[in-house]
């Protein structure tokens, strides 16, 4: 009986110790709560357009304030706001890290669809070629500071920015590469916020 109970109470404190250890070794992600301080931009531009706008699509700041902006040459042409509690963008930023944003490579993706490209031609002798309208996803993160966990060191004046062409086309043409996966499902989260039902029209 008392050797029941001894096991039971030293589980108890493992997972209370893995608990605290779990919680302690959770990125950080620091930036200015600033109006001025852009944390988070995404953008879309498709090479068929000329003289396309120059402008991101959505600007998250350090405020709150999330600021889309659609061209004139689209059907919602104007400018958009609504706001994030400071724990929704701390939210999004781990979940961009999960997804591996933070942490992207494209010399590394560009390596696995070289392999993928050779494997397919050994097994069929096919290699597709891409759109006709090719399409640039752009996503930046900046931070005064980024600590990722189990690192403890943080890494000052952070900023990432990673650039996909013809990212969905790519995702579907090579569905076992995960880092394409993951890039889409992170480039849908902040697609979700320009047709956010909370969005106001400002001009």
């Amino acid at each position: 009986m008392f050797q029941y109970l001894n096991r039971s109470l030293i589980c108890l404190l493992m997972l209370s110790v893995l608990a605290i250890s779990t919680q302690a070794q959770a990125s950080v992600f620091d930036y200015p709560r600033d109006a001025n301080y852009s944390v988070i931009e995404y953008s879309q531009s498709h090479d068929m357009i000329l003289n396309a706008d120059p402008l991101p699509m959505l600007r998250i700041y350090g405020n709150g304030r999330v600021l889309v902006h659609f061209p004139a040459y689209m059907k919602r042409a104007g400018d958009y706001e609504m706001y994030l509690a400071d724990t929704e963008i701390q939210q999004l930023l781990s979940s961009l890290e999960q997804k591996g944003i933070l942490k992207f490579s494209n010399s590394k993706l560009a390596q696995i669809k070289k392999q993928a490209i050779a494997g397919r031609l050994a097994e069929s002798g096919i290699v597709l070629s891409g759109p006709s309208d090719n399409s640039r996803s752009r996503l930046t993160v900046n931070l005064n500071s980024y600590t990722p966990g189990l690192s403890f060191i943080p890494q000052y004046d952070y900023k990432k920015e990673v650039v996909l062409k013809n990212l969905k086309y790519d995702a579907q043409l090579y569905p076992g590469i995960s880092e394409l996966q993951n890039a889409v499902d992170a480039e849908q989260e902040l697609q979700n916020f320009l047709t956010h039902r909370d969005l106001i029209k400002i001009k």
